[in-house]
C-alpha cells in the first residue's frame, strides 16, 4: 500500500479546514444522524435549526470540537492518553464514560456476533505503539482506525475516535484525509461488520481506494 498522496502538513490542514463541514457531515451520517449537509453547515455556523434532534446537534458540535482539537494537537505526544482525550471531546456533554477505557463487556458490534473483550491498558499501549511505528504511515493510519473500532476501547464513539486519530496521523504527515462519503456509508458499515468478524484485509484496501482523499 503505497502513499496515495504526498502533501505537506500545511496542505493537509488547509484541506481539512476547507472541507471540515463535509467531513463532519460524513461522520454524522455513518452514525445515523437524520440531517442534511445544508443543516450541518448551519449548525456549525451557530445557526438555529429547531426541528432537529438535540442529540444529533450535540453530536455535530462535538465532532467540530474534536476536529479542531486534533488540528491543534500536532505537537502533542500520540499515545493512549491522547486517544482518550479525543474520545472525551467526541462525547463532551453526552456521556460520563467519555475519555475512559471501557471496563465492562458490551453488546456485539453492529451487524456482527463479535463481542470485543475488555481492553487491557498495557496491551492497548503496546498495539498503539506498534501501529505508530509502522514504516508505511498510510497503511498504519488505516489499520489504526480499524483497530480502535474493533477493539472498542470506549463505551461508545469508537468509530468517530478512530477517524479523528487516523486523520491526525495522516494530516500531520501529508498523507491525505480518511472520510466516508454519504453515498458509501451503507457499504462502509457492511464491510466494517464483515471485517470485524473475519479480519479480512480487503477492508483496508477498500478504505484506501474509496475513502482516502487529498491533493495531487
Amino acid at each position: 500500500m503505497d502513499a496515495k498522496y504526498t502533501m505537506t502538513k500545511d496542505q493537509g490542514v488547509f484541506l481539512a479546514n476547507r472541507n471540515m463541514a463535509e467531513y463532519i457531515y460524513n461522520s454524522a451520517k455513518i452514525e445515523g444522524c437524520n440531517i442534511t449537509f445544508a443543516e450541518t453547515q448551519m449548525i456549525l455556523k451557530g445557526e438555529n435549526v429547531g426541528h432537529l434532534d438535540l442529540h444529533d446537534i450535540q453530536r455535530l458540535l462535538n465532532l467540530k470540537t474534536s476536529w479542531n482539537y486534533m488540528l491543534a494537537s500536532f505537537g502533542y505526544e500520540f499515545n493512549l492518553d491522547y486517544v482518550c482525550r479525543v474520545n472525551m471531546h467526541v462525547f463532551r456533554d453526552e456521556y460520563f464514560e467519555g475519555g475512559e477505557l471501557r471496563t465492562k463487556l458490551t453488546k456485539p458490534l453492529p451487524g456482527t456476533n463479535y463481542v470485543p473483550p475488555i481492553p487491557v491498558k498495557e496491551e492497548i499501549e503496546a498495539e498503539l505503539t506498534r501501529l505508530l511505528g509502522l514504516e508505511n504511515i498510510t497503511h498504519g493510519a488505516i489499520k489504526m482506525f480499524l483497530w480502535i473500532y474493533k477493539a472498542h476501547l470506549f463505551m461508545d464513539g469508537n468509530r468517530r475516535t478512530g477517524f479523528i486519530c487516523a486523520n491526525r496521523r495522516l494530516i500531520e504527515t501529508g498523507k491525505g484525509i480518511l472520510t466516508v462519503k454519504d453515498i458509501h456509508s451503507k457499504e462502509f458499515n457492511q464491510r466494517l461488520a464483515r471485517h470485524c468478524e473475519t479480519d479480512d484485509t480487503y477492508m483496508e484496501e477498500w478504505l484506501y481506494d474509496t475513502c482516502l482523499v487529498g491533493l495531487n
